[in-house]
């Protein structure tokens, strides 16, 4: 077996019990920084994760939540969270939480940001499956069709993940 890695811009990968509380806020990108945070409804309405990296980010850096991605990251639920991010231009962080759905829309959302504005968003993971999507160039989600669609670019791996 052979093959080649190479380093991306994943700056840091912190594990272990309070790894957000710990490590959240000191890998903003920057002390003004505004987060918008991308997860499933499960997520937001049956666990107190959302909440509690909704007051860890406080006033000061918490812009939003877009709590209503779906399996497979369906297009209608990724253009309401562009529209949702591309209205505030603080913004410059995402925060995704949860499983390959979310990751994945944050990375496209990310993508559709540099479409439309010219800049890829800082993005931070907080993965709470096993579905490695925190560690790819590539963001996946489903077309009005039904047909899974995906956009690839190395500036789409989240910088931190937690």
């Amino acid at each position: 077996m052979s093959g080649l890695w190479q380093p991306t811009q994943l700056q840091a990968m912190y594990y272990g019990p309070s790894s957000v509380k710990k490590h959240l806020l000191s890998h903003l990108p920057s002390d003004s920084s505004k987060a918008f945070i991308i997860t499933g409804s499960s997520l937001a309405t049956k666990t107190s994760l959302i909440g509690q990296v909704e007051s860890l980010l406080g006033s000061k850096h918490h812009a939003g939540t877009f709590a209503s991605i779906g399996q497979h990251a369906p297009i209608t639920q990724l253009d309401e969270a562009v529209e949702s991010v591309l209205k505030d231009t603080s913004i410059d962080t995402l925060i995704s939480i949860g499983g390959g759905s979310p990751i994945d829309s944050a990375k496209v959302i990310s993508h559709r940001s540099h479409e439309k504005q010219g800049r890829y968003l800082y993005h931070i993971s907080i993965p709470t499956t096993l579905s490695a999507a925190e560690c790819t160039l590539i963001g996946g989600y489903t077309n009005v069709k039904g047909t899974k669609v995906s956009v690839a670019h190395p500036r789409l791996i989240p910088q931190v993940i937690l």
